[in-house]
């Protein structure tokens, strides 16, 4: 019996002098770094017993070229703790108002309201999301991007678009928020104070001026709404600051769940087939190259193959007519030469306008170099591993195979033809400025690096466009009715879905006022039906709004 009683004892000793040592352990040798996990238990002591209401995250903002507001909106608020209506008494209640008010219940009666509840929404619907970005929280990322910040709170970070790139500057230094101590039920202390933290630097958070017009934003949204596109979007660029005025990007971005249907995904700076666009490639590099003789005429009733067009016999035409009628034959047999010639001299060209290669603002800002304001894909016109052959630089140019390029990349080269063959970098933010607007870092006008064409070349590219529109059978001709002259291209590029399925997208490209360009102007409905929405008729509808926006 003895033993036994022992026995038990010495066991509740071991098992309170384990208790004992860890929780000296906690209090004394570990608060600041407990487990493998490197708790802080000080600062979650804290954050047990009080709660927070945020007023302003401290992380900067995003305003348009005009300072306008794209990423928030100031409004004022009332925060109410239901808790504390046991406190007021009915003579209290009369000696607060002279006029006639609802209390309690009549509150609920009146509002259909169930208790008055502060619940914090996310925007549903914000402008350019997908430019813009969104941010999250995600702990190993913040200390992969900021490791001097290791033992401070985890802050949200950018996650997509201009958020991300920007991060380093957006990154808030203090939030603006009510910090209250609560018991164990959660319900506020109130017999202690309430503590309002905020920033004490009026300069700082830093705001991103994006070169984005909110109004023609805005009329653009709108308009892809309205006509339903699924995939696609469009980009317009100021022509003569080589801007982004607008970018639009489907399908829509959700707040509530960011990754599904890549909708996260800003289309406009991602690759696809391009189709005949791509053709604007192949005719610079023809007549840089000396292979063009404007009077020398191609087989259009033939395929790239050589077989026999049954759906569009057009006959033997020129290589402006070819351009303006989109005939294949032509640009797969220029391409071809090009290939005998040197099967580099494609991407050579397709580089010099901006096509492939990255097309936005990179540079060194402070002391990070190769900063890129836009997350773009690079584009291609050749996959390295394949051999290029006589089928494959057909193919090529016309758009398809392996080519791949971004509506940013279009617009460049758009750009490039409308400026007269100089080359500048594509810019989504104009500064980087202090609270009180005053600059902090400006982004100047970037020439691209390398040699551009020759003026004679460009010159030839500005007639073969206008041609596109002017030409009775051209692919642009339903653009001659609009209010001002238009060059630009088409393109309809076939793809096959995963499914098996065959869709389009379906472009179309060009600049305006053909002889003072002011816009570039890039339009895309990705994997439509073939009798889904032209090209032409996004590009259409999109210059008369931007005219009667004027």
């Amino acid at each position: 019996m003895n033993s036994r009683v022992k026995t038990l004892a010495f066991v509740y000793v071991i098992g309170f002098s384990i208790l004992l040592l860890k929780l000296i352990q906690i209090q004394l040798f570990e608060t600041e770094h407990y487990s493998k996990r490197g708790i802080n238990l000080l600062n979650a002591s804290v954050k047990q017993r009080t709660v927070q209401y945020t007023i302003d995250e401290g992380r900067g903002h995003f305003v348009d070229r005009n300072g306008q507001p794209l990423s928030f909106k100031k409004s004022q608020q009332v925060v109410i703790f239901p808790s504390i209506r046991k406190y007021f008494h009915e003579e209290k209640k009369e000696s607060l108002t002279v006029n006639p008010y609802l209390v309690n219940d009549s509150v609920d009666e009146e509002m259909n309201l169930h208790g008055v509840q502060i619940n914090k929404i996310l925007p549903s619907y914000q402008l350019a999301t997908q430019f813009l970005g969104i941010v999250g929280e995600n702990e190993q990322e913040f200390l992969n991007r900021y490791p001097w910040s290791e033992g401070k709170d985890t802050q949200p970070i950018g996650q997509s678009g201009l958020q991300k790139q920007f991060d380093e500057w957006l990154i808030s230094d203090q939030t603006t928020k009510l910090l209250y101590h609560v018991d164990a039920l959660g319900q506020p202390l109130f017999g202690l104070d309430v503590k309002y933290t905020a920033p004490t630097n009026p300069y700082f958070p830093l705001m991103i001026q994006t070169t984005i017009d909110k109004n023609i934003q805005e009329k653009l949204e709108a308009y892809l709404d309205r006509i339903g596109i699924h995939s696609g979007g469009v980009l317009l660029l100021d022509a003569k600051r080589s801007e982004i005025l607008a970018s639009v990007s489907r399908p829509k971005l959700s707040i509530g769940d960011p990754y599904s249907s890549k909708g996260i995904e800003n289309k406009m700076f991602k690759q696809v087939t391009p189709g005949s666009v791509f053709k604007m490639v192949v005719l610079a590099a023809a007549f840089e190259e000396g292979l063009i003789d404007e009077r020398e005429t191609f087989d259009c009733s033939k395929d790239i193959y050589g077989h026999e067009e049954v759906d569009r016999p057009e006959g033997m035409l020129t290589v402006k007519e070819s351009l303006a009628f989109s005939c294949n034959r032509t640009f797969a047999e220029l391409s071809q030469r090009l290939g005998e010639k040197d099967p580099a001299l494609l991407e050579k060209y397709a580089n010099k306008l901006g096509l492939i290669g990255g097309s936005g603002w990179k540079g060194t800002v402070f002391h990070v170099e190769e900063f890129r304001q836009l997350d773009e894909d690079q584009g291609r016109v050749f996959l390295s591993s394949a051999p290029v052959n006589s089928e494959r630089l057909k193919e090529t140019g016309i758009g398809q195979s392996d080519v791949q390029v971004t509506p940013l990349g279009v617009a460049s080269l758009m750009n490039v033809i409308a400026n007269g063959g100089d080359r500048y970098s594509v810019k989504g933010v104009n500064q980087i400025q202090f609270q009180n607007g005053t600059s902090y870092f400006s982004f100047s006008k970037q020439r691209m690096d390398g040699d551009g064409l020759s003026p004679y070349t460009t010159m030839k590219l500005q007639e073969y466009l206008r041609y596109v529109v002017e030409s009775p059978k051209g692919t642009g001709h339903s653009l001659r009715s609009l209010p001002v002259a238009v060059a630009g291209k088409s393109g309809t590029a076939e793809v096959m879905e995963e499914q098996g399925n065959e869709t389009y997208h379906k472009w179309f490209a060009g600049y305006f006022p053909f002889h003072q360009p002011k816009y570039v102007l890039v339009v895309v409905n990705e994997n439509t039906s073939e009798a889904g929405i032209s090209g032409q008729k996004m590009f259409y509808d999109i210059v008369n709004i931007l005219y009667s926006h004027e």
